[in-house]
């Protein structure tokens, strides 16, 4: 596996040092029936299932480490449903011209009919995002996003969102300058912001916050919701390239045409290695953040989820979510997903990594863990939960590390209150 990424990629060494494998299943494709459940998908191999995303009848499933056409240069599948139960792989997406460790599909987002997939290790790790689109018969690239200014180390596309008329592309490795004086911001990080405009994707912002510092890695993760938009920051308050810092998450709002600061979020308690801001989620009235590294009662690297409710512009501290059974280095928040009143994230260490996904549910004024669900045969190393992502039926989970790193996605449904695998 690649480790480019300077600030996520020293956490993914460190996880290959003691799990020498990685996990994915998704949906049933026409070629593995028989092999897997109709609720499991797959791929090539190669690390498949390192993310996920899904939109009404669709999901995608990424293998940023395949190399069927180059070596790790990473490729992505669709799926479809008919039936909400049996999915079946509709297509491979790759880069019109793959090339060696481009890394693509280390992030991906969808919305609707789009698809936006980044490649941040293309070009030396310039970087590249690409986009594609249904026609009604197959996935068509409509556009590469890689503007002017971007420099080898910068790693656009590190992370991405899309909706509808909107993306956001996160370069979180890129220089600035300090707006109040010369000095060179490293790693600051920077997020591009493209709108559709007749057919064509044109950049209209380089979105920095309020207070921009080296190291910061601003843009590390993002979400995008309407005119809400959150970007993780995991390096916030960084004195150097080497040391850790307390890290924050940024909330910014769509006026007049361009994303203004609204938010600043912070842990509680701000602890130097618990990598806040890692993963985050929004929707219209909620914001979440993760801190896979977080340490309470007693647990050391337990991790937890820090959730927000918004009045107005104003986002309060609302609730610590951890896992009620958690316990040391279970690393619980390495990636989260948000849906209306719902958030899912894992800790993908559990049970010798085998990994194991938590559900909670906000009901009035309280958050409910209602749901621990594992793989249907699960195995150390699978990592289930590498990536997750919530609809309004239906869970996908990554399981990159399933049979000796080819990985599969899985598919749950939601029945009545619980997750389920379709009978």
């Amino acid at each position: 596996m690649r480790l480019s990424n300077p600030v996520i990629g020293m956490w993914r060494l460190a996880r290959l040092a003691l799990f020498l494998a990685v996990p994915v299943l998704l949906a049933a494709c026409d070629t593995n029936a028989g092999q897997y459940p109709p609720y499991t998908l797959t791929g090539n191999g190669d690390f498949f299932g390192n993310k996920v995303a899904a939109h009404g009848a669709f999901a995608v499933v990424g293998a940023n480490q395949e190399s069927t056409t180059a070596e790790q240069a990473g490729a992505a599948y669709v799926f479809t449903t008919s039936d909400g139960i049996v999915w079946q792989r509709m297509q491979r997406l790759a880069p019109e011209r793959s090339r060696e460790r481009d890394d693509f599909a280390w992030s991906l987002d969808m919305h609707g009919t789009q698809i936006v997939v980044g490649a941040p290790g293309e070009n030396q790790e310039k970087g590249a995002a690409y986009v594609f689109e249904y026609d009604g018969a197959t996935w068509v690239q409509t556009a590469r996003l890689a503007p002017e200014g971007v420099l080898r180390g910068d790693r656009f596309g590190s992370s991405v969102a899309i909706d509808s008329d909107r993306l956001l592309i996160g370069a979180h490795l890129k220089d600035r300058s300090h707006p109040d004086s010369a000095e060179l911001l490293r790693g600051a990080g920077v997020v591009y912001y493209f709108e559709r405009q007749e057919g064509r994707w044109v950049l209209r912002q380089e979105i920095e916050p309020e207070d921009p510092a080296a190291f910061k890695a601003f843009g590390a993760a993002l979400d995008l919701h309407g005119d809400q938009v959150i970007v993780g920051a995991m390096g916030d308050g960084k004195v150097n390239a080497i040391t850790d810092g307390p890290g924050a998450a940024y909330v910014f709002t769509l006026r007049g045409g361009a994303w203004q600061q609204t938010a600043k979020l912070v842990a509680p308690a701000p602890d130097p290695k618990s990598q806040y801001g890692n993963a985050v989620g929004i929707t219209d009235e909620r914001a979440v953040v993760s801190a896979f590294g977080f340490d309470y009662d007693g647990f050391n690297s337990a991790g937890a989820l820090f959730t927000y409710a918004r009045t107005g512009d104003a986002w309060r501290f609302d609730s610590r979510l951890t896992p009620s059974d958690a316990e040391n280095y279970a690393y619980f928040g390495e990636q989260v997903t948000i849906y209306d009143n719902r958030v899912a994230s894992a800790s993908i260490f559990k049970n010798e990594g085998a990994g194991v996904v938590y559900l909670f549910e906000a009901q009035e004024e309280t958050w409910v863990e209602v749901a621990q669900l594992e793989a249907p045969e699960p195995s150390p190393s699978d990592f289930f939960g590498e990536d997750v992502a919530l609809t309004e039926e239906h869970l996908v989970v990554g399981a990159p590390g399933t049979d000796g790193d080819k990985g599969v996605a899985y598919v749950l449904r939601r029945d009545g209150t619980g997750w389920v695998y379709p009978e």
